[in-house]
């Protein structure tokens, strides 16, 4: 898919998706000092990979490029709730 942004219920590879969110986890303890069992090393590794570490910051972003496309086609992020095909990012810009 072009992307380390990988969701825990990741139905095509549940094994997938129950590592990365561990590793999620691990990654949150090593930067808060708690015992984990990801090294600087293994950090250093998925981040050249483009791990997603930070879930919200990513949806956030992931948000923020499908409004910047929709105001291309459309001339504005005036979406309408009334239009299914764009109604999580409605409610997300409202």
């Amino acid at each position: 898919h072009g992307h380390l942004f990988v969701p825990i219920k990741y139905s095509k590879n549940k094994e997938l998706g129950m590592w990365v969110y561990t590793q999620r986890i691990e990654f949150r303890k090593f930067i808060s000092g708690e015992k984990s069992r990801l090294t600087q090393v293994n950090i250093d590794k998925l981040k050249l990979l483009g791990f997603v570490f930070d879930t919200a910051k990513c949806s956030w972003g992931k948000k923020l490029y499908e409004i910047k496309n929709y105001k291309a086609k459309n001339g504005s992020i005036n979406i309408p709730l009334t239009d299914k095909r764009f109604r999580s990012l409605a409610d997300w810009v409202n």
